[in-house]
């Protein structure tokens, strides 16, 4: 294998590396205020430009760590330094050799789950018992990753909903806890935002994490006999290294338990018997919200001349209409002058609103692609289904709590469900 083949490796390797290494600086150099964190202190700080913001944003993560490592601040940061230089050197051998692939792939399995681990203690600040919920979408995205090559690309459409839909239905709960943990005051839009950005950078390093390792694991001899060779001729050193012998055996065990259930999950999942009863529900499935022409009133019915494309057109003009003015009201916040922690709410909905306007103006562009030049279907599914999550959220959570992180008040929300809905609902009946 060539290292040009493997630069993504030596590439993710590096930065999740570094993202580890800065993580245990970040600790080791903030041990005091960690060991010894005062809340009344945050609540005193003035926000006057983006530095104070940083480290208004920092201080609510060392609020976090004061929680999980507040006993042991220099312990943990040692630790994690340590886990990052590891991580650099590991990439630093991916580069050079093609020798240790097996014991590297491995490794970032455990890391992968070690991540996700994290993400888990980190989300539950916030979210309460509703983070433990994404250990559906989590295992559901991991597990498509590890089948993608055994899973029919036919059905890739499907394959990727059952990862949106599993995201989505855990985002729309946790939005409910996170509002009920603000109400009670036992969290603040500061927090939200602190967690949120730590959960999408670990979430991003834990997918590369069990890319590197499915790469490396793909890449090794396809024959069982050839690997044997291999093995034998690379780790006969192990030999004569009692402790070597062990963890090297432990990581031939683990992974072989991982093959062992991949490969009977793929046996049960290809047999016959759970094909006819996958093929049984969705025909049931089908026949039970299949709408016929009849069904529906006349006045109800789509004019011809209305086309789907005009709807979907609409649709992204009004999402863009009305964010736009919530976006631009948002901004008198940044140019009155100084502000406090207290108001960062609105800092949170103007992110929102800049985040929503991004996807409608990436939703315009797959609008255009998708129907004159038939494709970027996939990312227009994202797309489309990220703003319909988001916005069917913030109407629900506005109608039936009393949010203080909304964006839209509950009518406005709802207008723009009515016309989020029926894009959503045609990208979704499309065939690509």
């Amino acid at each position: 294998m060539s290292i040009k083949k493997k630069s993504w490796e030596v590439h993710f390797s590096r930065i999740i590396g570094i993202f580890i290494l800065i993580t245990g600086l970040l600790i080791l150099f903030n041990a005091p205020r960690i060991k010894d964190y005062n809340i009344k202190d945050s609540n005193d700080i003035h926000i006057r430009n983006i530095w104070d913001f940083f480290v208004a944003f920092f201080d609510e993560l060392v609020r976090i760590m004061h929680h999980y490592i507040g006993g042991f601040p220099v312990i943990a940061a040692i630790i994690i330094l340590l886990i990052g230089i590891f991580v650099l050197l590991i990439g630093r051998t991916l580069r050079r050799t093609t020798n240790y692939d097996y014991d590297i792939s491995i490794f970032y399995i455990g890391l992968t789950i070690l991540l996700m681990i994290v993400i888990m203690m980190t989300m539950f600040q916030v979210y309460s018992f509703a983070s433990f919920l994404f250990i559906i979408p989590f295992s559901i995205h991991v597990g498509y990753v590890v089948y993608k090559n055994e899973l029919n690309p036919m059905n890739r459409k499907k394959h990727y909903l059952w990862i949106i839909i599993s995201y989505g239905m855990c985002y729309f709960i946790s939005q409910f806890a996170m509002n009920h943990n603000i109400d009670a005051a036992n969290v603040k839009p500061i927090d939200v935002m602190s967690i949120n950005l730590f959960f999408i950078l670990l979430w991003c390093f834990s997918q590369m994490s069990v890319w590197i390792s499915l790469y490396l694991r793909r890449s090794l001899p396809v024959s069982d006999e050839d690997a044997e060779m291999i093995i034998d001729e690379k780790y006969s050193r192990v030999k004569n290294n009692r402790l070597t012998r062990k963890i090297f055996s432990m990581s031939q065990g683990f992974y072989q338990k991982l093959q062992t259930f991949k490969q009977t999950t793929l046996e049960k999942f290809n047999s016959e018997e759970a094909i006819a009863k996958r093929k049984k529900r969705n025909e049931k499935w089908k026949e039970m919200i299949r709408i016929e022409d009849d069904d529906i009133p006349k006045w109800m019915r789509r004019p011809k001349w209305l086309k789907k494309s005009y709807i979907e057109w609409i649709s992204t003009a009004i999402l863009f209409l009305f964010t736009f003015i919530e976006f631009n009201n948002r901004n008198g916040l940044f140019l009155s002058g100084e502000w406090k922690l207290s108001q960062i709410q609105y800092v949170f909905e103007w992110l929102t609103l800049f985040i929503l306007m991004l996807l409608i103006i990436l939703y315009a562009y797959f609008n255009y692609t998708t129907n004159y030049k038939n494709k970027n279907n996939f990312g227009k599914l994202f797309v489309i289904s990220a703003l319909f999550f988001e916005i069917a959220t913030t109407f629900f959570v506005s109608a039936l709590q009393t949010s203080q992180l909304s964006v839209f008040i509950t009518p406005i929300s709802f207008l723009l469900l009515l016309f989020v809905t029926p894009a959503f609902i045609i990208h979704l009946k499309k065939s690509f």
